[in-house]
């Protein structure tokens, strides 16, 4: 009977339609409309206007608010429910596609997080004393992103926990590059020169390279373009000190989140 009304029980039932009027009292069938696609939960749901407003006027209004149809007074039932049963029959197909698609999506993610972990596998293998820490880091990676989660100065780069997950899978790439080191170098059992040293310390940026290539190819994923990053700043320091390009935190940024650190 009312728009009020309307709103509370299209949230509690979420029905697969709504047949709306536009004079009630309260609240209106536009403003009624208006906040349910302004409501995430009910937005999509489409709506018939039923009125007796019959001039283009009020047509065009609703039209404009995201009404799929908008019915004059009088008019058929027989009409209406044929209108009905053709929405609804849209709005199945529609909600199908969404699924294959989310299906689809969900298949994808974890056929590429597969292949993630089958390269930081590789990346082990060819170098034996990594295994451990590839692993331990991975570990320390993702109570820190869950810790992050919730710190508001880092809403920008973990966002939920679908990218907690995305720092994990990524964290056992950051040393891919080691791949393209040769063999002598890599596996020495000595110290490493200074020549040998200049190479080693190419394998940040190797390992960015190639990512950061493969980013393209899947049109941007970002758990491979975190791969990526990770890649390149692993050998990064607080103080500024790392390679391959020196980055420095501010002191505020690195007492925080060493704090964090700490509690974990």
């Amino acid at each position: 009977m009312n728009g009020k009304k309307a709103l509370f029980l299209a949230e509690k039932v979420h029905p697969d339609l709504i047949l709306l009027d536009v004079m009630m009292p309260e609240m209106d069938g536009y403003e009624t409309l208006r906040q349910i696609r302004m409501n995430p939960a009910i937005k999509d749901i489409p709506v018939f206007f039923l009125t007796a407003k019959s001039d283009s006027q009020s047509e065009r209004q609703g039209l404009d608010l995201g009404a799929v149809d908008y019915i004059a007074k009088p008019f058929l039932p027989e009409l209406i429910l044929l209108r009905i049963k053709n929405q609804l029959e849209y709005k199945r197909q529609r909600d199908h596609l969404h699924e294959l698609v989310a299906e689809k999506t969900e298949d994808l993610r974890k056929t590429l997080k597969v292949l993630l972990t089958s390269l930081g596998a590789l990346a082990e293998y060819r170098d034996p004393e990594t295994g451990e820490h590839i692993r331990r880091t991975q570990l320390i990676v993702q109570r820190l992103a869950q810790a992050l989660l919730n710190e508001g100065k880092f809403s920008d780069y973990i966002i939920s926990n679908e990218y907690v997950d995305y720092y994990a899978t990524a964290a056992p790439l950051h040393d891919i590059g080691k791949v393209g080191i040769q063999d002598e170098i890599l596996r020495k059992p000595g110290r490493l020169n200074d020549d040998e040293r200049k190479v080693m310390m190419m394998h940040p940026q190797m390992g960015y390279n190639v990512l950061l290539g493969a980013t393209k190819e899947l049109g941007g994923s970002p758990m491979v373009r975190i791969a990526a990053d990770m890649a390149l700043a692993h050998h990064e320091r607080w103080d500024g000190q790392g390679y391959p390009n020196g980055l420095n935190a501010p002191t505020k940024t690195r007492t925080r989140t060493m704090s964090l650190s700490a509690r974990l």
